[in-house]
């Protein structure tokens, strides 16, 4: 009963954060990872490498190359060019409001207390210690960032851990970057991130079927318009047919100048697409 009782805790604790629920599941079936070493030598072309340094330039060229080469071998020949899709360019025109010391408290509160850190060795934890002393000159910072859309050159530097997927532990190609950048960028982020987001939701930029990344929406929502639109052509005799992509380094082959060509279509111009030029 005390088991019993202690789980239904847990589970009603986190019962609106998924990724804790599963992991609460696989202690209680006692599926956990097993921690593996880091092997010590890498393969390239062939020849076995073993120099800590040497295993480390090998992954920073790695990890820098696979986001171009890939892209270099999606065929667009033939098919209609990316702003052919974009219609009624927004007439709205967004700019930056300046934060206050009390909005970056605020946000350093909400912060989870990781004690992970990028280069600068100062971890999320550390830097909701010293949030309430730091917060005027935070402020100031990034208010001077957002007037001129210039961002700090320091802050764009991450401490990149491989991560082991699968396969052969001693291939490159087998392990994904994780970041981890300075933990004063995230505040600049999450400022940037809340007006463009919120000049997006007011202005109804949204495409209506996005259901991720969005306040109120949900994979629930998505699978109930899914279901919706199955049973109507159902309904009228039709055969409904589901295609699922996964996209293999999907994030990797972004091409920044899309992105860039896109934020200008939705009014976004001018010193705060300089911002987002300059990350």
């Amino acid at each position: 009963m005390a088991k019993k009782k202690f789980y239904e805790y847990e589970f009603n604790k986190y019962r609106n954060d998924i990724r804790q629920t599963w992991k609460t599941i696989k202690t209680i079936i006692n599926k956990t990872k097993q921690k593996e070493d880091f092997p010590k030598h890498f393969l390239v072309n062939n020849q076995s490498i073993s120099n800590p340094v040497d295993i480390a330039n090998k992954f920073n060229e790695y990890f820098v190359q696979i986001g171009p080469t890939l892209a270099n071998c999606i065929d667009t020949s033939g098919k209609a060019l990316f702003n052919t899709y974009l219609k009624n360019k927004s007439t709205h025109s967004f700019k930056f409001n300046y934060t206050s010391p009390s909005e970056i408290h605020k946000l350093i509160k909400k912060l989870p207390p990781k004690t992970s850190s990028g280069h600068d060795n100062l971890s999320l934890k550390l830097l909701k210690e010293i949030g309430q002393n730091i917060s005027d000159s935070l402020s100031l910072v990034i208010n001077q960032s957002l007037k001129t859309g210039i961002f700090p050159e320091k802050l764009k530097l991450a401490k990149l851990i491989p991560l082991y997927k699968k396969g052969d532990a001693s291939l490159f190609g087998n392990y994904r970057p994780i970041s981890l950048l300075p933990s004063i960028s995230k505040i600049f982020e999450k400022v940037v991130y809340m007006q463009v987001y919120s000049y997006f939701k007011i202005n109804k930029l949204f495409f209506g079927s996005q259901y991720g990344f969005r306040d109120e929406h949900s994979t629930e929502l998505a699978s109930l318009e899914f279901v919706d639109k199955t049973l109507k052509q159902l309904d009228k005799g039709e055969i409904p047919i589901a295609i699922f992509l996964d996209l293999s380094k999907a994030f990797d082959t972004l091409n920044h100048d899309i992105l860039l060509h896109k934020l200008q279509h939705y009014g976004i111009g001018n010193t705060p697409l300089n911002g987002f030029l300059a990350t």
